[in-house]
């Protein structure tokens, strides 16, 4: 849990919108279906990590 709210903010800043949109996004799509939990963690991989 603690790395998705670290990984929330890093998607916020590199988009560059609220991270409770980003939240709010990521916790409707992962009522649907896995597929956006794959590309969060695609994604993940290409954040410079600090």
């Amino acid at each position: 849990m603690r790395k998705d709210k670290r990984t929330q903010s890093e998607i916020a800043r590199y988009i560059g919108v609220s991270q409770a949109v980003v939240s709010k996004e990521l916790n409707r799509s992962s009522d649907t279906s896995g597929r956006s939990k794959a590309q969060i963690n695609l994604s993940d991989n290409t954040f410079p990590k600090q």
